[in-house]
């Protein structure tokens, strides 16, 4: 009966450092490919939803693929600014992780305007009809946007703690 205790207790603890070492090393090679996967899916539900030719789509390919290059660089000029605020705020020190932060935002700017010629690029290629689907699902896209799991959270907060807003039945009478 013990060494049969004794002989779990050592599985247990050979399976814990083996998911240990695996589960971070599993986490690191995948990020990368599920990005890049990301990005594919997104390209492929696009060109089927604007029913792009071919021709349009190694078009696409180039002007993504050229503006990527681009984004690459302002984000690696970044980098050391975003490790610098991420060891500030692992120390606590909140005031130098801000500091760092608007670096980095600052090094990462021109992307904004990178971004504005990407989608004109992106948008040429389209015909009026594509323009204008493009068009609105990007508008639909962008009303989303911080609507999410978290908006509505903070939404149900605001009126936290007033009677009239309570999910109680009878709490505001």
């Amino acid at each position: 009966m013990q060494s049969t205790r004794l002989m779990r207790h050592a599985q247990l603890t050979l399976f814990g450092v083996a998911m240990a070492v695996t589960v971070p090393l599993m986490a690191q090679s995948s990020t990368p490919a599920r990005a890049d996967s990301a990005r594919q899916h997104h390209r492929q539900q696009m060109a089927q939803s604007l029913n792009l030719s071919d021709a349009q789509k190694a078009q696409l390919k180039t002007i993504h693929e050229q503006y990527r290059a681009k984004f690459s660089a302002a984000r690696t000029a970044a980098k050391p600014n975003l490790d610098a605020a991420r060891a500030a705020r692992a120390r606590g020190d909140t005031a130098t992780a801000r500091a760092e932060l608007l670096k980095a935002r600052e090094l990462m700017q021109p992307n904004k305007a990178l971004r504005e010629q990407q989608l004109n690029a992106v948008r040429n290629v389209l015909t009026p009809e594509q323009r204008a689907k493009f068009d609105a699902t990007r508008a639909k896209h962008k009303n989303k946007q911080g609507h999410g799991h978290r908006g509505k959270h903070l939404g149900q907060l605001k009126g936290r703690g007033t009677a009239a807003n309570s999910p109680v039945p009878g709490a505001g009478a």
